[in-house]
């Protein structure tokens, strides 16, 4: 197929995005407005309205912001659940320091990321082994020994 995608999930051929289409897409999957979503990408604010709708009944269009949408959101979920594998070290740390102010907080910023979605590490991966490899990638300084 040339100048033509094979859609997915139906296995219907479509056109590929455009730049713009793309863009608007993006928009939308960040929580824009169809509107401000095509006026962002660049179609004329008089137009933009009916620009959007018309980009909102194409199904790949549709496919792309969902496909956006789900990308955001397991990288959200990603992060969430390194900052409560961060908070579950503070609190171990603070037990064995019998530091109880710090433990409490840990606790309630635990319950706070549990009640966003955060989930636990599981049993085979530690809170270093997550700060080993930020470090690696060079997102935090290497821990001291």
């Amino acid at each position: 197929m040339s100048d033509l995608a094979v859609h997915r999930l139906d296995q219907v051929p479509v056109a590929p995005l455009t730049p713009r289409q793309r863009l608007f897409c993006a928009r939308i999957a960040g929580g824009a407005s169809g509107t401000e979503a095509a006026r962002q990408a660049g179609y004329a604010g008089s137009t933009a309205p009916q620009q959007a709708s018309r980009l909102l009944r194409q199904p790949h269009v549709r496919q792309e912001i969902e496909r956006l949408r789900q990308d955001a959101g397991q990288a959200s979920q990603a992060a969430l659940d390194r900052m409560l594998s961060k908070v579950e070290r503070v609190f171990a740390d603070a037990v064995r320091q019998h530091q109880c102010a710090a433990a409490l907080h840990a606790v309630s910023m635990e319950a706070e990321l549990r009640r966003d979605g955060a989930r636990s590490l599981p049993d085979n991966v530690s809170p270093a082994d997550l700060w080993d490899d930020l470090s690696a990638e060079g997102a935090v300084s290497p821990r001291l020994p």
